[in-house]
C-alpha cells in the first residue's frame, strides 16, 4: 500500500479507469507522508551499515 500510495496517480495506471466511493484523504495522506524502503534477501550488515548511515547523514540538516 505504502509503495503506491494512491495508484491512480501512478503512470502505469494512467490509462486505467477507477471508481472511487468517497474520500481517498488517508490515500493522499499515505502517499504524501511516507518514506518507502526497499529491501532485498542480500542485505547484509555492512549494506545495512552503511544504509544507516545514509540515513542519519541525510536526517541531521531535517528540522522538525
Amino acid at each position: 500500500m505504502i509503495f503506491a500510495g494512491d495508484i491512480r496517480k501512478q503512470p502505469a495506471y494512467r490509462e486505467f479507469k477507477f471508481k472511487c466511493v468517497g474520500s481517498m484523504y488517508n490515500t493522499e495522506y499515505v502517499m504524501k507522508n511516507s518514506f518507502f524502503v526497499g529491501v532485498y534477501p542480500g542485505i547484509d550488515m555492512p549494506r545495512l551499515n552503511y544504509i544507516l548511515t545514509v540515513f542519519e547523514e541525510f536526517f541531521e540538516g531535517v528540522e522538525v
